[in-house]
């Protein structure tokens, strides 16, 4: 048996965000081909912690700066959405840069559109389009905190595939159409 002796000290910070403290709101194209949504914000100090929450009604990767968040694929995961959506979190301290910034995110329905069954007794559970909410709470050194939240004034565009699902796979653009990313 292998014995570790205990951390002198660690910090821990847990990732809730209280009900009242969240201010996103939900955007997407309004159809359910894949797109991309980005958003700029300007960075005004030293940041001492950037926390990113974020999720979807369908699967999305998030980037800033076109580094990706995290390592998580198909955010946030298989949930019944009548009843929640899973809040993901992640520290994004080490992506964010002095002056503009970028974040971006790469939209598909997943879960929440896929047809589920066989041939023609296939059918999606949930309705409506997949959209996406992302809030960035920056802490900066002098005490002060900025959050940025994704809006109406964001800017969406197709991504560069046709379709994409879970159990019928995806279908790129045709080569003529040069591929856009999301940040």
């Amino acid at each position: 048996m292998r014995r570790f002796a205990p951390a002198a000290s660690a910090e821990v910070v847990a990732g809730f965000l209280p009900l009242d403290a969240w201010h996103a709101r939900f955007i997407g194209s309004g159809s359910e081909a894949p797109h991309l949504i980005r958003g700029t914000f300007d960075v005004h100090g030293t940041v001492r912690r950037a926390l990113l929450h974020s999720t979807a009604f369908g699967a999305y990767d998030i980037r800033i700066n076109d580094v990706p968040a995290d390592d998580s694929e198909l955010k946030p995961g298989w949930t019944s959405c009548q009843w929640r959506v899973n809040l993901d979190v992640a520290d994004v301290t080490a992506h964010i840069r002095p002056g503009r910034n970028a974040l971006g995110i790469t939209l598909t329905g997943g879960w929440y559109t896929e047809r589920f069954g066989f041939r023609d007794a296939a059918c999606r559970v949930y309705e409506g389009a997949p959209a996406a909410a992302a809030q960035l709470t920056l802490d900066y050194e002098d005490g002060t905190v900025e959050t940025v939240i994704t809006h109406e004034r964001w800017h969406w565009a197709r991504a560069p595939v046709v379709s994409a699902s879970l159990y019928q796979g995806r279908s790129p653009q045709p080569a003529t159409r040069r591929p856009r990313r999301a940040c």
